[in-house]
């Protein structure tokens, strides 16, 4: 089975402490509670931290195998981040 879950998630610009906001993709092999993911995703809304940093937090945060990715735009540019 394979599970992918798509939502959005805001945060902190560390650089100029603007809001940015991604759009997250998280795939698995295990089924993962909508509700947890939403409790999950409120706690980044007050995080200051790179995208990288963010989608590199979110894989740390499950305890099955998960790949994470993250898209967002950073002054124009659409930046893509996998991991792992």
């Amino acid at each position: 089975m394979r599970c992918r879950y798509e939502l959005r998630l805001r945060s902190i610009c560390p650089v100029n402490d603007g809001v940015d906001q991604y759009e997250v993709i998280i795939e698995t092999t295990q089924e993962i509670r909508v509700e947890d993911l939403l409790d999950l995703v409120e706690h980044y809304r007050e995080t200051k931290a790179t995208q990288e940093e963010i989608t590199q937090r979110l894989v740390k945060d499950f305890d099955e195998e998960v790949t994470v990715t993250t898209i967002g735009y950073h002054s124009g540019v659409k930046t893509t981040v996998i991991c792992p």
